[in-house]
């Protein structure tokens, strides 16, 4: 078994079992690649692909166990060649984020900033995507962590880091009749339109599942892609919406106003998601730690080295509380 044997098979598995166009993107002959997985199977003794005549169908049992840990061993192989880039050009890479429209837009400016005047030399890019995209990503190591409202669908290798969290308010045209009162119910914001997010958007079916608890049937009269657009829809009047606090800002949004509420929905929490196998750079937890100051890097990595070969949390990990006035030293 060697190094190109496993390259070969990750390629005709990802490229729908077609040799031909493995090669191509190889730039190698199809005979070869042919060859060189036969050579594997024998090897192994096992059949890795299922034929019919010379076509191949799919992966065995046997297949898919082979397949999937020769991409894990190839990962591993990238990350230490990462590594050595990283230890022998000192921030001279991209660091790419994976995120969402609101957190890109609300949440990380700041942030950036002060990471750009840090570190002058790290090339910034933000890829936008929902929850499955970033969880893509980073398995795929196109992205060095994803920064997301959105506790992603369980993955053995993805650490998940509670950062920040902000109040969901409720937002109204300006001059609604609503925004004069002291304080509304749940009752009360369920009489009037919902402008909401996108089915694909867990933020929906957070606020949606206060009102279905409470045995309310809320009318959604529009669905959007993200905070601009809810915002710019309820302030043309076609509805209220509950957002993060932090897409609100009473200076520039002069067209909507606060209704006053109780806290009636969960926190909208940012969390950073890591995955566990991939060599981090320095730079990338002084991003963490501008983002969160509890999560400095010892923190991070000890957290990643404690559960490293065990299976994700359920939860996210939250860092520790700040320690009391009467025990703090």
């Amino acid at each position: 078994m060697n190094l190109r044997q496993l390259i070969y098979l990750r390629e005709v598995a990802s490229n729908g079992f077609s040799v031909s166009r493995a090669a191509r993107r190889l730039h190698t002959s199809q005979p070869g690649l042919s060859q060189q997985i036969l050579a594997l199977e024998r090897e192994l003794g096992m059949t890795i692909f299922i034929r019919e005549r010379n076509r191949l169908l799919g992966l065995t049992r046997d297949g898919e166990q082979i397949v999937a840990r020769a991409g894990s061993a190839l990962l591993d192989i990238d990350h230490i060649r990462e590594y050595a880039k990283a230890a022998t050009t000192l921030d001279a890479r991209p660091f790419v984020i994976a995120t969402t429209h609101t957190q890109a837009r609300y949440v990380l400016p700041e942030v950036l900033s002060r990471f750009a005047r840090e570190h002058p030399n790290v090339r910034l890019t933000l890829q936008h995507g929902n929850p499955a995209q970033i969880r893509q990503a980073l398995i795929a190591g196109t992205a060095d962590i994803g920064v997301t409202p959105y506790v992603l669908p369980s993955v053995r290798d993805i650490a998940v880091f509670e950062c920040r969290s902000y109040r969901r308010i409720v937002l109204a045209p300006k001059h609604h009749p609503l925004t004069t009162r002291k304080q509304c119910s749940l009752r009360e914001l369920a009489k009037h339109p919902l402008v909401t997010f996108e089915p694909s958007i867990s933020a929906r079916q957070t606020v949606l599942g206060v009102f279905e608890a409470a045995g309310l049937a809320p009318n959604v009269i529009l669905s959007a892609i993200d905070a601009d657009v809810v915002k710019a829809c309820v302030e043309r009047g076609l509805g209220l919406a509950a957002l993060a606090e932090v897409a609100y800002d009473p200076l520039r949004d002069v067209g909507l106003a606060l209704v006053k509420t109780p806290e009636l929905f969960p926190r909208s929490v940012t969390h950073v998601t890591i995955h566990r196998k991939h060599h981090l750079p320095a730079f990338v937890f002084d991003f963490i730690e501008l983002l969160s100051p509890r999560w400095t890097r010892a923190k991070v990595e000890r957290e990643l080295a404690s559960r490293r070969g065990g299976a994700t949390p359920a939860q996210p990990i939250r860092p520790a509380p700040k320690p009391s006035a009467q025990t703090s030293v």
